[in-house]
């Protein structure tokens, strides 16, 4: 969730919520020194709660049948360890709609300006 807390004078309020299910994380390590990974990601959502803004929902993904996300990856381990092989990675992102509006993207902005001053 991220709250706009912006002004002392009154509470914080919720612009974004973050929301997923359906989480799969596998990881292995082989006799034949490998690791092996696997991240799967069913579904996912970020709802807008920005007064007044268009679209009450920036990004989803519809309900499928396969995760929306699909991460693999086998790393052979090495005796070295400032090198990395990696024998084999794949990534696959089904379909999501995005609805963005100006209203959400100028409240996202000054909510991440001040953020951006104080790294400075």
């Amino acid at each position: 969730s991220m709250i706009d807390d912006v002004s002392d004078s009154r509470p914080g309020r919720e612009i974004l919520l973050v929301s997923s299910d359906g989480w799969s994380i596998f990881f292995s390590q082989t006799r034949e020194a490998y690791h092996e990974f696997e991240f799967k990601l069913s579904t996912f959502q970020i709802d807008n709660f920005i007064h007044a803004a268009e679209h009450p929902v920036l990004l989803h993904s519809p309900l499928v049948t396969e995760p929306f996300l699909h991460l693999s990856l086998v790393r052979r381990l090495q005796d070295n360890n400032d090198t990395h092989d990696i024998s084999y990675i794949a990534l696959r992102i089904l379909e999501i709609d995005i609805c963005f509006d100006r209203k959400t993207a100028e409240t996202i902005a000054q909510f991440i300006s001040p953020l951006h001053k104080a790294q400075e």
